[in-house]
């Protein structure tokens, strides 16, 4: 649990502070910069064998916007862009598709 920052936030609220102000150690774990985040989804699909371009670059930008860079965020928006770009029979992640799978994340 430690460095969750959802976690802080339901901390913070109205009828936990004792719980909060107990805490001895508080962390936060930042997410990536979005040319981390690009390197990283590259690096991930280099190390399953992908040997060209998966995402382009706008695709990847939104997945930033909307992960935060947060690694778990990245990986299942990566995830569900894939079932859905096989599902389309997409040759290439597109922005058109990042956006509809992040609208299906919040509509859930």
């Amino acid at each position: 649990m430690l460095g969750q920052r959802w976690l802080r936030g339901m901390l913070k609220k109205e009828g936990h502070e004792a719980l909060y102000q107990r805490l001895r150690l508080r962390y936060a774990l930042e997410g990536l910069s979005e040319h981390q985040t690009k390197e990283y989804i590259q690096h991930h699909l280099k190390l399953a064998g992908c040997k060209g371009k998966l995402f382009n670059d706008e695709a990847i930008k939104l997945i930033f916007i909307a992960s935060e860079g947060i690694l778990r965020e990245i990986n299942n928006i990566c995830y569900e862009c894939l079932l859905v770009g096989v599902s389309r029979k997409a040759v290439l992640i597109t922005e058109d598709i990042v956006n509809w799978v992040v609208d299906q994340r919040e509509l859930s």
